[in-house]
C-alpha cells in the first residue's frame, strides 16, 4: 500500500511511477489472460480419453486433442440467439418466425447472445488438433451454448406448415383421396397429395398410415417432392419410413379376407 511519503517520492519521479503502475496493470492483464486460457483448455480432452480403445497410450495420436462433446441446447422463451450459420434450404425469415414462436429473439452479435445457432452437425467436435491452442477462439469458448440447426429444423417446418390452410378430417374427403390414388395417374396422385397435406390428421393417424403403406409406390412414382411444401410436411409427420415397408400392403390384403369384430381386434392387440 502506498503512504503519503511514497506518493510524494513517486511524484518526484513520474516516469518511474508510470512504469510501476503500467507494469502492475500489465501483470494483472497477463494473469487474466492466463486464467482465461487455462479455462479455455479445459474445453478440450486428449484423444486417449475420448477414444481409449482407438487411441491407447503409445498410439501416435493418443496425445492429440478433441473439443469435448456437449449436448445441443434448445430454444427457450427469453433466449437471445446469435445466428452463426444455418441451412440454405431455410430462409432467415422462416428461422426468425420460429424463434418468435418460442419467445426467443435474434441478436446481431455473439457477445450479446446467450445461445448460438450453428448449422454444421459435426462443427468442431470431430476436428483433431496436435496441441492445445495458445489463443482463445470466441466461438469455441461458447460452444457449449450452441444450438445445432438439425435439432430444430423440423420445428421450423412445423411453423412453416401453419401458413397453409388446414381442414379437419372428413371421411368423404378421405374417400376422394383414395379414389384419386387408385386412378394412379400422376396428376390425380399429386392432387391427392395436396389434399393429404391440407388435413389435420390428429387422432386419425391410422388412416394416414394406411394411405402411405398401401399407396407408397403410387405416391413416390408421382414425384410429390415437386409439390411446394411436400418434403416439409412428410418430415414433420414422422411417416417417411412407412414407404420402406411395402409388405404392410400384404397385411391389408390379409385383413380384407375376414370380417374382424371389435372383440377380435381387442384380443389381437394384446399380442402386438
Amino acid at each position: 500500500m502506498f503512504n503519503s511519503s511514497s506518493i510524494v517520492a513517486l511524484a518526484g519521479n513520474s516516469g518511474v511511477a508510470s512504469l510501476r503502475v503500467e507494469g502492475y496493470t500489465q501483470a494483472l492483464l497477463d494473469l487474466q489472460d492466463y486464467e482465461e486460457l487455462v479455462e479455455y483448455h479445459n474445453l478440450f480432452e486428449l484423444a486417449s480419453v475420448r477414444y481409449p480403445n482407438y487411441y491407447p497410450p503409445g498410439h501416435p495420436n493418443a496425445n492429440m486433442y478433441y473439443l469435448k462433446q456437449t449436448p445441443s441446447q434448445t430454444v427457450e422463451n427469453g433466449d437471445r440467439i446469435f445466428i452463426h450459420s444455418m441451412r440454405s434450404t431455410f430462409s432467415k425469415k422462416e428461422v426468425l418466425a420460429y424463434l418468435a414462436s418460442k419467445g426467443a429473439t435474434m441478436v446481431p452479435d455473439m457477445e450479446s447472445s446467450n445461445k448460438i445457432l450453428i448449422n454444421d452437425r459435426n462443427f468442431l467436435e470431430w476436428d483433431r488438433i496436435e496441441k492445445l491452442p495458445t489463443e482463445v477462439d470466441p466461438l469455441i469458448a461458447r460452444y457449449s451454448t450452441r444450438i445445432l440447426f438439425d435439432t430444430i429444423k423440423n420445428d421450423i417446418r412445423k411453423v412453416r406448415n401453419l401458413s397453409r390452410e388446414i381442414q379437419t378430417f372428413d371421411l368423404q374427403v378421405y374417400d376422394n383421396i383414395v379414389q384419386l390414388l387408385e386412378s394412379r395417374t400422376k396428376e390425380n396422385v399429386k392432387i391427392a397429395c395436396i389434399l393429404i397435406m391440407s388435413i389435420d390428421w390428429t387422432d386419425n393417424e391410422f388412416y394416414l398410415f394406411f394411405l402411405f403403406s398401401k399407396y407408397s409406390h403410387t405416391i413416390r412414382d408421382a414425384v410429390p417432392s415437386q409439390i411446394t411444401g411436400w418434403s416439409d410436411w412428410v418430415n414433420t409427420q414422422n411417416i417417411a419410413s412407412i414407404v420402406h415397408y411395402p409388405p404392410i400392403d400384404m397385411m391389408w390384403r390379409f385383413m380384407k379376407k375376414f370380417t374382424i369384430t371389435l372383440e377380435q381386434q381387442q384380443t389381437i392387440k394384446k399380442y402386438l
